[in-house]
């Protein structure tokens, strides 16, 4: 039996003191058990709040075993997704923790829902809609607050196994609306679509309330906004370096409906970099001259002399929403991403590793235009060692080639080579956006 534990530490002794610890460990949270409980809730079941959208996202991406462990397949101390480190601290007017303290190092809480933080871009659009158009449903905002960035979800990470040890929905952090998830529920909520789980929970999405509260009473001051109900779609995609414009199901018909590209979302409607009237076309394209970078975004406008904006797309991810790749037998992620119109890579190096070290003395990157080009048609190369330092994050350094890559567009893609020949032991996708 001591050997077997011997081989299996983490399991055998590790996890189980980690679990002790927090035991020991005062907690009055209530666990949630049942999608009657996600019903109950007294906020957070109306748009524009994100919460239950979030969780049902989250839960699809987890695994769960037999023994109801949770685990992803993603270091979230990459920052993939938006999450950040949350610190526990002591409130001096609650007395308390928020969470249980963990004893020791081994593991640390995280937390995913903060919209504004970088890498959230990277999250699914049902989840993003509303922040981005936080004025577009013209209904009154007192079904769900103003505020389209409150909830979180906060989780218990074990970096060395990827377990996620303990799930939290919370409001902002307040101690009366915050939830521990149970294993058993995460189980429940993976087996169902998303438009299962907003009906067993009683969710209200913009497009639900407009059918059941505003279509059915002409007597109402509001109307629903068709960009909702048609499912209008916007975004950035790329075309040699440049920001192509992309719109599909626009709900208005006249000659003079435009659509405008913008650094970012907090760009006032009036500060475009380009624009491009649609003609009356419900779907269509415009290559504008902007290179590519990210955060960019594109806004709908019914006409020629409307001020403000009708929709709003999601605002481009730097990475095109796909996670860092794992190079195999090594602590080390890569990641294909966009900086000027052109393609980039940035490695995620384990604390544990030294860039300068023998092993990646003459490791290179390439980039290339498809996914079936051959290893020795690279458009551009950097070897490793001349890579630049970006940032420390928590057990990783991070760093980046200085965007030697070729233009990007669709296709393209960077492959690792751990020596000076042509074989690739990694590569990213092929860039989709």
């Amino acid at each position: 039996m001591a050997a077997r534990c011997s081989s299996v530490l983490l399991r055998c002794v590790l996890l189980p003191a980690l679990l002790l610890a927090l035991s020991g460990a005062q907690e009055d949270i209530h666990t949630l058990t049942r999608m009657e409980d996600l019903h109950n809730l007294h906020s957070g079941r109306y748009f524009p709040r994100h919460g239950l959208p979030l969780l049902w996202w989250f839960c699809q991406v987890l695994r769960i075993d037999h023994r109801n462990h949770m685990r992803l397949n993603f270091d979230i101390r990459l920052e993939s997704y938006g999450f950040q480190p949350f610190q526990n601290n002591f409130d001096e007017n609650q007395r308390r923790h928020l969470f249980p303290v963990i004893r020791g190092q081994s593991s640390s809480y995280y937390s995913l829902g903060d919209l504004a933080y970088p890498g959230a871009t990277a999250l699914p659009s049902s989840i993003l809609r509303y922040y981005f158009n936080p004025g577009v449903p013209n209904v009154p905002w007192m079904l769900g607050g103003h505020d389209a960035n409150r909830d979180r979800l906060v989780v218990l990470f074990h970096p060395s196994s990827f377990r996620i040890l303990r799930l939290y929905l919370t409001d902002h952090y307040s101690p009366e609306a915050t939830y521990r998830i149970a294993p058993r529920l995460v189980r429940r909520i993976k087996k169902l679509s998303s438009v299962k789980f907003q009906a067993a929970v009683g969710y209200v999405s913009y497009i639900t309330y407009c059918s059941h509260h505003l279509d059915t009473n002409s007597s109402t001051q509001y109307s629903c906004n068709p960009v909702f109900s048609q499912k209008t779609h916007l975004e950035v995609k790329t075309t040699n370096g440049y920001a192509t414009l992309h719109w599909n199901r626009v709900p208005y018909s006249n000659l003079d409906a435009w659509v405008g590209l913008y650094a970012d979302g907090s760009k006032a409607d009036g500060s475009y970099l380009s624009f491009h009237y649609i003609s009356g076309k419900t779907s269509g394209t415009f290559v504008s001259s902007t290179l590519v970078t990210p955060g960019l975004q594109v806004r709908l406008f019914k006409h020629k002399t409307a001020k403000h904006s009708a929709f709003r797309g999601n605002q481009l991810d730097e990475a095109c929403g796909v996670l860092p790749v794992r190079l195999p037998s090594h602590k080390v992620y890569m990641q294909l991403y966009a900086k000027g119109g052109h393609a980039c890579a940035r490695l995620f190096m384990h604390n544990s590793l030294n860039i300068s070290n023998s092993a990646f003395s003459s490791a290179w990157v390439g980039f290339f235009s498809s996914d079936n080009a051959p290893n020795t048609n690279y458009r551009n190369y950097r070897y490793v060692k001349h890579f630049t330092k970006e940032k420390d994050l928590p057990g990783y350094q991070v760093w980046v080639d200085g965007c030697v890559g070729n233009l990007l567009s669709v296709g393209v893609q960077a492959r690792f080579f751990p020596n000076n020949g042509y074989g690739h032991i990694s590569r990213t996708k092929p860039w989709a956006c």
